[in-house]
């Protein structure tokens, strides 16, 4: 409202200073600015299997040793694993792959196995490239040691994929997305945690790696690094879209939608309230996608991927 004194002077209110942008939003807007102007480059292409774009790990740390996602016929059961200690040469658990460091570290070993056409990784100098193209500075010795962390959670664990077309059969596959790793306990006593120096992705995950490979596009990545949803949502749509028939759709009711992100929300309502939130960030770093929502759920159109096929090759 204004205030009219004696003299007929009209006193405006004072217009509240603009809130300067943090960091993400900053990198946010920065990186959709580029995506929408330039085409990924080689350098700008991830691969990430499609298991882990239909399907999600827990968005944080969790006790639990045991976890199951459902995506309509595609199934993931994931057993905490362990790993033996070099010190006391025990046996000890290992948590269960959770978190934006997981799925980080899961595209950088993907994608640097496609890259490089090998099942075998240095964990060491390659991670920390990864993270400095993603961070845009490199990561200091705290952030390498959380990472590390993640990364012996998903060398220890039990990987079982599932498929059931049909109620007459299914398909299973029981595997570590790494077979075999060195596991190394630094003497600093500030970085006191057990991680893999180098892995090698066992058999049949590499295999099928190189057959369903999803390119993803670095940049969208390192802007939505911030959020373990806005990953899963990504990393879901880059593969999804791209399949639907240009002339018909898909409709995924809001219940299957949490079921497959493992909605850790009491009330469907907020999880589709953080969704579409989380979503309309998302197709900023996805200008392509093609999608309605209504309160039923989501409807999928067909959308050209993230990454053009011929950039990919």
């Amino acid at each position: 409202m204004t205030d009219e004194n004696e003299n007929n002077i009209i006193h405006l209110p004072a217009i509240p200073p603009l809130r300067p942008l943090t960091k993400t939003e900053s990198r946010l807007i920065e990186h959709s600015e580029i995506i929408r102007n330039y085409k990924p480059e080689k350098d700008d292409i991830a691969f990430h299997h499609s298991i882990f774009c239909q399907t999600a790990l827990p968005h944080r740390s969790t006790s639990e040793r045991i976890l199951q996602r459902q995506n309509g016929h595609v199934s993931l059961r994931v057993e905490a694993g362990v790993a033996m200690h070099p010190q006391t040469q025990e046996w000890v658990n290992l948590p269960m792959p959770s978190g934006i460091k997981s799925r980080l570290i899961l595209i950088h070993m993907d994608s640097f196995a496609i890259s490089h056409n090998t099942p075998e990784i240095d964990m060491g100098d390659s991670m920390t490239a990864f993270l400095k193209g993603l961070q845009g500075y490199s990561p200091n010795g705290k952030e390498l040691t959380a990472f590390k962390q993640h990364a012996a959670a998903i060398t220890g664990a039990l990987f079982r994929f599932g498929t059931a077309k049909n109620k007459q059969s299914a398909h299973q596959v029981d595997t570590k997305i790494v077979t075999s790793f060195d596991m190394w306990f630094p003497k600093d006593p500030n970085q006191r945690t057990l991680w893999p120096t180098f892995v090698r992705l066992s058999a049949d995950y590499y295999n099928t790696l190189k057959i369903h490979a999803v390119p993803l596009d670095r940049r969208a990545l390192a802007a939505l690094q911030h959020s373990a949803l806005a990953l899963d949502i990504y990393k879901w749509l880059a593969q999804r879209l791209c399949r639907i028939d240009a002339n018909d759709h898909s409709f995924i009711p809001w219940p299957e939608i949490a079921l497959q992100f493992g909605s850790p929300y009491k009330r469907l309502r907020d999880f589709r309230h953080d969704f579409l939130k989380t979503l309309a960030v998302v197709r900023a770093e996805y200008p392509r996608a093609n999608l309605t929502a209504d309160g039923k759920g989501v409807r999928l159109l067909f959308s050209e991927p993230p990454v053009p096929k011929l950039t990919a090759v």
